[in-house]
C-alpha cells in the first residue's frame, strides 16, 4: 500500500515537474521568438565612427568578374594567353588559364582523374568556385606508386 502511494506520489511529483519545465520552456521561447518579431517601431542603426577616413568609406563589390583580389597581380590579358606564353604563378590571368586548360591523356587524363579539366567540377558560380561533386580517395603508396583499395 506505502509503495503505491510512493510511486503514485513519484509519478504526480514527476508529472509537475514536467509541466512546470514545459512552461517555462515555452515562455523562454516565446521571449525568445519576440525579440526577433517586428513590433511596428524600426529602431534606427547607428552609424559607427569612421573618423578621418569617412570620404573612403563604399559599398562592398559584389558579383563575379575575374578580376583579382589585389594579392596578385592580373597579369595579360587573358584572351591574349595561350600554351606558349603562359607563365604557372606569375598572375591571376596565368593561373585561370592553367586551371581552364582542357587535359589531354598525355597530361595524365584517365581512370582517376577523368574530366577534362578543373573547372570541370570547380565553375560553381565561376571558374574556381565551389565544386558539387565530392570525392573520396582511399588507397596506398607502394614504391611510390598510389594502389587503390
Amino acid at each position: 500500500m506505502k509503495r503505491k502511494l510512493f510511486v503514485s506520489l513519484f509519478l504526480i511529483l514527476g508529472l509537475a515537474a514536467f509541466l512546470i519545465s514545459t512552461a517555462a520552456s515555452q515562455s523562454s521561447r516565446q521571449n525568445r521568438r519576440d525579440r526577433f518579431r517586428h513590433n511596428g517601431v524600426v529602431e534606427g542603426e547607428d552609424r559607427p565612427s569612421l573618423g578621418d577616413r569617412s570620404s573612403d568609406a563604399s559599398e562592398a563589390p559584389t558579383g563575379f568578374d575575374n578580376l583579382t583580389n589585389g594579392f596578385t597581380e592580373q597579369g595579360p590579358d587573358f584572351e591574349e594567353i595561350n600554351e606558349d606564353t603562359v607563365v604557372a604563378l606569375r598572375s591571376f590571368n596565368d593561373n585561370r588559364f592553367i586551371f581552364e586548360e582542357v587535359e589531354k591523356i598525355q597530361d595524365g587524363l584517365g581512370p582517376t582523374y577523368n574530366a577534362q579539366s578543373c573547372r570541370e567540377c570547380h565553375q560553381n558560380v565561376v571558374t574556381g568556385g565551389a565544386s558539387q561533386v565530392a570525392e573520396l580517395r582511399s588507397g596506398r603508396l607502394v614504391d611510390g606508386q598510389f594502389l587503390d583499395l
